[in-house]
């Protein structure tokens, strides 16, 4: 996982012992903030441990983390994933990263690590915003929106405006499920009401509504898309095999080929998830050649090819 630190980080922070007194001390604080806590659950017990492990691994520290969540199968689609079901105000999202800043602060972390994860934290708190209707409505909201139901969609979204972009189950959102259904009246009316074109979603792997429409064969909506704010990173291109379009990306940039989808911040996903799960072998062999690591994801990758049995994709990993 390790999106900001690594095991030197970790050790020169003070190792779990500082995470621990971190995490402590924010929610001692959480505990008595009174726009804040009635936000978290009724007990805080769980939440420190697992804020404890993740702290851990994301800077640096043991797998644990990540561990559990696949034994529980609960980490696909990021923080997001975990928080969808929430309501989270923008303040709320603030009020957050005050009390983890004076926590960082009073564990004794030096103000130039302070920065650097507060820089780091600070997307992944403002990505937690989920704000509008509760989940139950939500929920209704998207199977309306399946169903093709416009004028009720219509009258949901004159009621609270900020559904439009409100993620649910698997970080799904209205004009994403329009997408997956091909309904392009409803796609127009999102987009109008200022839906965001690039916002991914699903399990096990987050697509934008583009690569969702266009790989359900649902084209004129997906050329509607394209009109309007899509952007063809390397995750779409790589689901959906445009290989003339990822030569071009990765010429620009060869890093890219190991660019970490955004939208995980817990696992690791990369192009090549992308390209096995779109079942693009040209599209591997273009990752592989322009330095694409696969050994992080070999077994993974393997094993997903196998069961979509693509034997040249395996061998094709395996020599990798």
């Amino acid at each position: 996982m390790h999106l900001y630190g690594n095991k030197h980080f970790f050790e020169k922070i003070g190792g779990a012992k500082t995470i621990n007194k971190v995490v402590e001390i924010f929610y001692d604080r959480v505990e008595k903030d009174p726009y804040l806590r009635p936000l978290f659950p009724k007990s805080l017990h769980h939440g420190r441990q697992m804020q404890k492990l993740f702290l851990e691994e994301w800077l640096g520290g043991r797998p644990l983390y990540s561990n559990r969540g696949r034994e529980k199968g609960a980490i696909q689609g990021g923080m997001h994933g975990i928080h969808y079901r929430f309501v989270i105000p923008v303040k709320a999202a603030g009020r957050w990263l005050h009390h983890m800043a004076f926590a960082l602060t009073e564990a004794g972390i030096e103000e130039t690590d302070r920065s650097g994860i507060m820089e780091v934290l600070a997307p992944i708190a403002h990505e937690m915003v989920n704000d509008g209707v509760d989940f139950p409505q939500l929920l209704k909201a998207l199977t309306l929106t399946s169903n093709g139901d416009i004028d009720a969609i219509k009258k949901l979204i004159g009621k609270t405006p900020e559904i439009v972009a409100q993620r649910g189950t698997a970080g799904r959102t209205l004009l994403w499920e329009s997408a997956r259904n091909g309904h392009l009246e409803i796609t127009r009316l999102l987009i109008n009401k200022g839906a965001n074109p690039n916002v991914p979603g699903g399990a096990p792997l987050l697509l934008t509504p583009y690569a969702l429409a266009v790989s359900r064969g649902h084209n004129n909506l997906g050329s509607y898309l394209m009109d309007h704010g899509n952007i063809m990173d390397i995750f779409t291109v790589c689901f959906l095999g445009n290989t003339d379009d990822l030569r071009a990306i990765l010429t620009e940039n060869r890093s890219s080929a190991n660019s970490l989808q955004p939208y995980e911040d817990i696992n690791p996903v990369v192009p090549l998830h992308y390209a096995v799960h779109g079942g693009n072998i040209d599209v591997v062999e273009i990752l592989l050649s322009f330095g694409a690591d696969g050994k992080p994801y070999k077994s993974e990758l393997t094993a997903l090819a196998r069961s979509m049995n693509r034997k040249d994709i395996v061998s094709l990993l395996e020599k990798a």
